[in-house]
């Protein structure tokens, strides 16, 4: 059994033969280190070309929080965390996935020249927005169950310039 990014990690180090090697002799295995290297090493061998963005949409598909998180990264509204989570606690298309495998699938894009832009490129491609779109929705809303968002967002600062409201006395 393959450990889960090992091809990333070939990829990473600029060993596109051995991640190709990796998924050769173990497989491919629907997780999402697997489904980004392979669109990863597809982006490597052909560059941009349809082949690679078919397998980045089919890994966006799978775990479209990943995709989304690195849109996000790349236009400048979220930067990234290092978060440290037990490989074997998560559930595929949660937070926790993408607190997972996100800096390991992220390291091996960075040191690939032009993955990153090509990534972001797509990110801003209507089909693929259609694709995370539902998935930060359901993060956001998930999120505000368990009271770690406010349902809105502007109501702290609201409050901040209006003070707490009209002063109340007793007589």
């Amino acid at each position: 059994r393959m450990a889960p990014h090992l091809a990333s990690w070939c990829l990473t180090l600029g060993y596109p033969d051995r991640a190709e090697r990796v998924f050769r002799d173990f497989g491919r295995r629907e997780i999402a280190p697997v489904a980004y290297a392979e669109a990863l090493l597809e982006f490597i061998k052909d560059g941009p070309g349809l082949k690679a963005k078919s397998k980045l949409m089919k890994a966006t598909r799978s775990h479209p929080l990943i995709m989304a998180y690195l849109g996000a990264e790349l236009s400048g509204l979220m930067e990234r965390h290092e978060a440290e989570y037990p490989a074997h606690a998560y559930m595929k298309g949660t937070i926790e996935e993408l607190i997972v495998w996100y800096n390991r699938i992220v390291e091996a894009w960075e040191a690939t020249d032009g993955a990153l832009e090509w990534a972001a490129q797509c990110f801003d491609e209507p089909r693929f927005r259609r694709e995370v779109e539902p998935a930060i929705e359901a993060m956001i809303a998930e999120a505000e169950e368990a009271g770690l968002i406010p349902d809105d967002p502007d109501a702290e600062r609201r409050d901040e310039q209006q003070g707490d409201g009209p002063e109340l006395r007793l007589l």
